[in-house]
């Protein structure tokens, strides 16, 4: 049986709401609905979140309260003009891209109708109120209980998956010398492990960014991070042709001019895939062995280009070999981008 994992964003949620409870009739509320409800929706993944989706739910409660007052004001016992307000109140809300605070306004429109007893103004201002504390106790909560901080998580993630990507070059490199099969499905598995890895990442940056423009915990290095990402999904797309290559099985005559660099280039590469840095990507020896790598490419290239031995071998392994050198050369060369010092 899966054992059940309790997140730190449900236990801020479950001290939000008894809180909300707790303090409503402090502040003499009775029904302390809105109050829940408004921190049940502010309790977001990140504080700017909850920020911005707070705000948008005031809104959402201040424009379902003033329409609900100038429609009732008008009639409060007509159907007709209970469904034109519902009509205008939604319209305004699309027009000021407020669609997510729809429900809460639509809420507070019927309420002004149903539940006021006569005293709609009165009743709209204290559903302001209401709102506004929920939404206060969530920011604070989710601001002062271990605020939601993802650069830590995504740094880690990132990194692995560099690692990762080394190891699946050299997996590549195998299967070209040697070839096998099953070699080309456990590749498979791997690029989808990297590929999920480095979505989850560019997620976690994306909402670590959006705290960092109001909050000064965290690490200021996200975005650097993010364009590492970026380039690492970069590197994945070149690692595919590759892939697609190595399953045509080129045959091993064409492999031979090119064995002894490629077999120089993958033990280099496994004497290398330790040495990523678990804190920082920046290492000028990593740098100076790519270029190695880089150089050797480029003389393989150029041998098949201007040797004329190439044309006894079948010009559609040569194109497939010369097509998974250029997609190495292209993996390796943003590999030293992204490990290169910044200026």
């Amino acid at each position: 049986m899966k054992e059940m994992k309790i997140g730190l964003r449900t236990i801020k949620t479950g001290i939000a709401v008894g809180l909300s409870i707790l303090i409503a009739p402090l502040l003499e509320i009775k029904n302390p609905f809105f109050v829940v409800i408004s921190a049940f929706i502010a309790m977001q993944p990140t504080v700017s979140d909850s920020w911005r989706t707070g705000i948008n739910r005031l809104l959402g409660t201040s424009l379902g309260a003033a329409v609900g007052l100038g429609f009732v004001l008008i009639s409060s016992e007509s159907p007709i003009l209970t469904g034109l307000g519902t009509i205008v109140l939604i319209s305004i809300m699309n027009h000021l891209k407020l669609q997510d605070s729809i429900v809460m306004a639509s809420i507070v429109f019927a309420g002004v109708f149903f539940n006021a007893e006569g005293e709609y103004i009165d009743f709209a201002f204290r559903k302001l109120i209401d709102t506004s504390l929920g939404i206060g106790i969530a920011l604070i909560i989710n601001f002062s209980i271990y605020p939601p901080v993802y650069h830590q998580k995504a740094f880690a993630s990132v990194e692995k998956a560099l690692k990762e990507i080394l190891g699946t070059i050299i997996e590549m490199l195998e299967i070209l010398l040697d070839g096998n099969e099953k070699d080309l499905l456990l590749l498979d598995d791997h690029l989808g492990e990297i590929s999920f890895r480095l979505q989850q990442s560019e997620k976690m940056l994306l909402l670590q960014i959006k705290d960092e423009k109001l909050m000064s915990h965290g690490s200021m290095h996200s975005r650097e991070m993010l364009d590492t990402v970026t380039q690492a999904k970069v590197i994945l797309q070149h690692l595919h042709p590759i892939r697609q290559i190595l399953g045509k099985d080129i045959h091993k005559r064409v492999i031979a001019p090119v064995r002894e660099a490629m077999m120089k280039n993958k033990f280099l590469l496994k004497e290398l895939e330790p040495m990523v840095p678990e804190n920082c990507l920046k290492n000028n020896k990593l740098q100076m062995a790519f270029s190695s790598i880089l150089s050797d490419i480029q003389e393989t290239k150029d041998w098949f280009i201007l040797n004329a031995e190439h044309s006894n071998f079948p010009v559609d392994d040569v194109i497939n070999l010369l097509v998974f050198l250029y997609n190495l050369e292209e993996i390796i060369s943003i590999y030293c981008s992204i490990l290169k010092e910044p200026q």
